[in-house]
């Protein structure tokens, strides 16, 4: 087997393209999420067990935000939102876990 430096040195310049584009995705709706995530927390208030409900609405949710302001919307660009959701709200949770311990 053999290999050519310019098929690999094209390879990880496709690489570094496709994240490119994600990253450049990613800056142009990443400010819709937060309002999004507290819409879904609202709409989903006391529903245990929400959480990949909620997961999607937001998710669906920025994906219609994205085709409005013509933001390509691939599954990079997904991961990285559910990345940042997912941070986010366990951020949240351990702040509140934190919260409660202390007030009892």
């Amino acid at each position: 087997m053999s290999f050519s430096l310019s098929a690999v040195a094209g390879a990880v310049a496709n690489a570094f393209t496709v994240a490119e584009d994600v990253v450049e995705a990613y800056n142009k709706v990443k400010p819709y999420v937060t309002g999004l995530m507290d819409v879904a927390e609202s709409t989903y208030a006391g529903a245990e067990g929400s959480g990949q409900t909620k997961l999607a609405a937001v998710l669906a949710a920025v994906k219609a935000v994205a085709v409005q302001i013509g933001v390509d919307w691939t599954e990079g660009l997904q991961a990285a939102l559910t990345a940042l959701i997912s941070a986010a709200k366990a951020a949240y949770n351990a702040v509140v876990d934190v919260a409660h311990s202390v007030a009892a």
